[in-house]
């Protein structure tokens, strides 16, 4: 693969900071909408994730994670683990390079995306049960996943352009025959 520009580099992290913002904002909002709201930037790390996974190492999302567990006032380590958990599924899908660009593969990146979204939803339950020492109402966890998961093809619709950019004088994919990162 040819040399990519250092500035390419960076549009996977400077593309998920503002989706970080807009989770830290001040909302007031119904739980499940102020818990959606984290999840739809983990929709972004997600993006990355499957992408251009050597592009988004997992200091930065877990550092990612920390901004926002800081800016919304949640226990520290929260949002930078289900982060972590979310960056690592997203990591070793495997992608086929056949299928790029094809509504099949983008199908199979919905299903990818709803499934990581299941397991990161019930660990950031249970971790909440347990921090506070009480079973919490699963609901606003339900309705924030469900927000988020609407709210994925529209992330992805933002994102795919930004794809041009790292393959511009490419033939083939960024992610696709690279090595996965240690997550």
């Amino acid at each position: 693969m040819a040399a990519m520009n250092p500035m390419a580099m960076a549009v996977p992290a400077l593309s998920v900071l503002p989706f970080a913002v807009l989770a830290a904002m001040p909302w007031s909002a119904p739980d499940a909408i102020a818990f959606g709201l984290p999840l739809i930037t983990l929709a972004a790390i997600h993006f990355w994730s499957v992408r251009a996974p050597a592009l988004l190492p997992s200091t930065l999302v877990f550092v990612i994670g920390l901004l926002v567990d800081l800016v919304t006032d949640g226990p520290l380590g929260f949002w930078g683990f289900l982060y972590l958990v979310g960056h690592a599924f997203g990591a070793y899908v495997p992608v086929d390079p056949a299928a790029a660009g094809r509504k099949l593969e983008r199908g199979g990146s919905f299903l990818a995306f709803a499934a990581m979204l299941a397991v990161v939803t019930g660990f950031a339950w249970l971790i909440a049960s347990v921090y506070f020492l009480l079973p919490f109402d699963l609901r606003p966890f339900v309705g924030g996943a469900l927000l988020a998961l609407v709210c994925w093809p529209m992330v992805a619709y933002v994102m795919e352009p930004l794809t041009a950019i790292l393959t511009q004088g490419d033939e083939h994919h960024l992610s696709y025959g690279e090595s996965r990162p240690n997550v």
